[in-house]
């Protein structure tokens, strides 16, 4: 015996499962995985804004609540153990980064945000997850291994975009570089 089928339990369940993504305060995409009605500048701004409330929480809930208080738990406990020669809370947080939806496009506005002013390279490194100083070290350690063995590496930190014309003698003087500009 086959129990009868009802044509619309597809879009019952679909609204469920909106409203189980909205009582979530996440997108319906994410919840399900059903990206049949999205198209890309939709699911971009989806998650952008998804995003922005995942950083808020992480900034004004979990790392206060939790995260600042297991460390002050661990610092007490390591000095009171013997372990450092004083209380010293002093933290700097770096959550893991979202990863881009179109690493190109988004990049490109990065770029912009950082010639603007808007933001600076320690900020966006560390929207990156990683600690700007460490990255720095970093950077500059693989330049000196390169130059050392011969090998050019395809990167600057004061080079115009790859799509600029400002280097295009056709179209333009070519870019000036700012001693100051990394200071």
């Amino acid at each position: 015996m086959n129990p009868p089928s009802d044509p619309f339990y597809d879009k019952y369940v679909t609204a469920q499962l909106h409203a189980i993504a909205a009582g979530l305060g996440i997108p319906y995409e994410l919840l399900t995985g059903d990206l049949s009605h999205v198209n890309y500048s939709s699911i971009r701004v989806g998650l952008q804004e998804f995003h922005t409330r995942i950083d808020a929480d992480r900034w004004q809930v979990f790392i206060p609540t939790v995260c600042d208080r297991i460390w002050r738990w661990f610092i007490d406990a390591a000095f009171i153990a013997g372990k450092l020669p004083a209380r010293d809370y002093s933290v700097e947080w770096n959550p893991p980064p979202f990863y881009l939806v179109d690493v190109e496009k988004d990049s490109k506005g990065e770029r912009l945000q950082l010639e603007a002013g808007l933001k600076t390279w320690p900020q966006s490194v560390r929207e990156r997850g990683r600690d700007p100083n460490k990255q720095l070290k970093e950077i500059a350690e693989w330049q000196k291994k390169a130059e050392k063995m011969g090998v050019k590496l395809n990167f600057s930190a004061n080079a115009a975009p790859a799509d600029s014309d400002s280097n295009d003698p056709k179209k333009g003087k070519p870019r000036k570089e700012s001693k100051d500009a990394d200071e």
